[in-house]
């Protein structure tokens, strides 16, 4: 559905359940004091082409965000979205963890 909203088609999604302090550092490279041992999954989904986030906002004028790649962090209890990432640079997950493989969904 993530892959869908950003006008992609998924390849690939896995997940790895950490915490979200670990992940936040791991993914986004910040630096999370607030419920960092919260347990979260974060989750990787690459895709058949590029995403487009034109519901990000941005500075007046700038382009919307592009990638092969979606990174969620997700809160585990209720699902929640805490962070959303685009890059072209998968495979961050293993650092975290073994990967689960995520059933895709047409």
């Amino acid at each position: 559905m993530t892959a869908r909203a950003e006008g992609g088609t998924a390849a690939s999604a896995r997940a790895v359940r950490t915490t979200r302090g670990r992940a936040d550092q791991v993914l986004t490279g910040d630096t999370v004091t607030d419920d960092a041992g919260e347990p979260v999954w974060a989750i990787e989904i690459v895709g058949t082409s590029e995403f487009v986030c034109t519901s990000c906002k941005g500075p007046s004028g700038a382009t919307a965000p592009r990638g092969s790649v979606i990174t969620l962090i997700v809160q585990a209890s209720t699902l929640a979205t805490l962070d959303y990432g685009l890059s072209d640079r998968p495979g961050r997950l293993t650092t975290l963890g073994v990967p689960v493989i995520l059933p895709l969904h047409p």
